[in-house]
C-alpha cells in the first residue's frame, strides 16, 4: 500500500486492520481497475489527427499527464484488485 493511502486511513484503525481491509476491497474495486485500465488505453495511441492542431505537443502532453494520473489511480488498487 502507498504512503500517501497510508497517511489518510481512518484515525481510529490500526495499520494492521486498515491494510486488511483494504486488500479485501480488491473485488469491490476491480471494476475501478478494468476502467482504468481501457481509459489509459484510449489515451496510450498516436494518430494523424493528433497533429492537426498547430498546438499538438501540448495536446500529447495533456494526454500524457492523464494517461499518469490513471496509473497513479491503478498502482494504488490493492492487488486482489487487479486479478480477474
Amino acid at each position: 500500500m502507498l504512503v500517501s493511502l497510508s497517511k489518510n486511513r481512518p484515525k481510529d484503525l490500526s495499520k494492521e486492520d486498515w491494510q486488511k481491509m483494504w486488500d479485501n476491497l480488491g473485488y469491490s474495486l476491480a471494476p475501478l481497475y478494468t476502467t482504468c485500465q481501457e481509459l489509459i488505453a484510449a489515451t496510450t495511441h498516436i494518430s494523424s489527427k493528433d497533429f492537426d492542431v498547430p498546438n499538438h505537443y501540448a495536446k500529447m502532453a495533456f494526454e500524457a499527464g492523464r494517461r499518469s494520473a490513471f496509473e497513479e489511480v491503478v498502482n494504488m488498487l490493492p492487488k486482489s484488485a487487479k486479478t480477474p
